[in-house]
């Protein structure tokens, strides 16, 4: 017999979307409900450097990768709310935290 030990999240446990900068850590958490359009994110979340420490993201604005990133910030906030009273539940498996 063998027993797996698998961590498994439903859209509605995640309640925000936390952007860091990687050098400083200043960190803006925004609510899922609350998430913008790609459009909104472009222009309130996501500039070219760090706010606090001038550092640049490394993301062009014209590029495949950051519609992409934009695209799913959209759809995360659009397939949560698509989701609630539905016969399906969607889940993501994360890696499981380390026991103490």
């Amino acid at each position: 017999m063998k027993f797996e030990h698998r961590c498994l999240v439903e859209l509605s446990d995640i309640l925000a979307i936390q952007y860091e900068c990687a050098r400083c850590h200043a960190a803006t958490i925004v609510p899922v409900e609350n998430i913008p359009t790609p459009q909104q994110l472009l222009m309130k979340y996501v500039e070219k450097t760090c706010p606090y420490c001038q550092t640049e993201w490394g993301m062009d604005r014209n590029t495949s990768e950051f519609e992409k990133f934009t695209q799913f910030n959209s759809l995360l906030r659009e397939i949560a709310e698509k989701m609630k009273g539905r016969n399906l539940t969607l889940r993501l498996e994360i890696k499981c935290p380390e026991k103490p």
